[in-house]
């Protein structure tokens, strides 16, 4: 099953980044419900390792922490991603590490590569990114209050030929 492991982001959060890319002329933007910062993504994942996987994660025990948003920005050629940028936090990180940790004790192979988290804001196909240069210049400095990270989630990533949908698999509280 292809799954990842995330922060959901706070309903009032994922409402004002929707609102950021409502400029946008072309491209497929990512739903306030489906915005999230992706700890690990896992790919495809057999039924008993994300078994083991949920086991592990439960056991976790690590401490609520903030975060915040700051900053847009874009990946790829033309570009194909805007994004909405993660100030750093060592919390953040240590988390990301944990559950990477976590992850690869139950039997998944997750790829090595730098963290660099962030919130995908939309999607462009080739042609389509000359889009983004009106919402970056209208958002301007970029930056959202912190808000309170309480529980990471295990999503399961349904690919359609209209985007991906996202499935809650667990929720795992972490510790006020």
């Amino acid at each position: 099953m292809r799954s990842f492991v995330a922060i959901g982001m706070p309903d009032d959060v994922a409402e004002t980044l929707w609102r950021v890319t409502r400029g946008l002329k072309a491209g497929r933007r990512v739903e306030p419900d489906a915005m999230h910062l992706t700890l690990a993504f896992l790919g495809d994942v057999a039924v008993q390792d994300l078994e083991d996987l949920n086991d592990g994660l439960e056991a976790m025990r690590v401490g609520s922490f903030e975060v915040r948003l700051l900053g847009l920005g874009t990946f790829g050629p033309g570009p194909r991603t805007l994004w909405a940028g993660v100030a750093a936090s060592p919390e953040l990180s240590a988390v990301q590490k944990k559950v990477l940790s976590v992850a690869r004790a139950a039997g998944v192979i997750v790829e090595r590569r730098r963290f660099v988290p962030h919130v995908t804001l939309a999607r462009f196909r080739e042609g389509e990114g000359g889009a983004v240069g009106d919402v970056l210049t209208q958002a301007g400095a970029f930056g959202l209050s912190p808000f309170r990270v309480e529980q990471v989630t295990l999503y399961a990533s349904h690919l359609s030929p209209s985007g991906a949908r996202y499935e809650v698999l667990a929720e795992y509280p972490l510790l006020g």
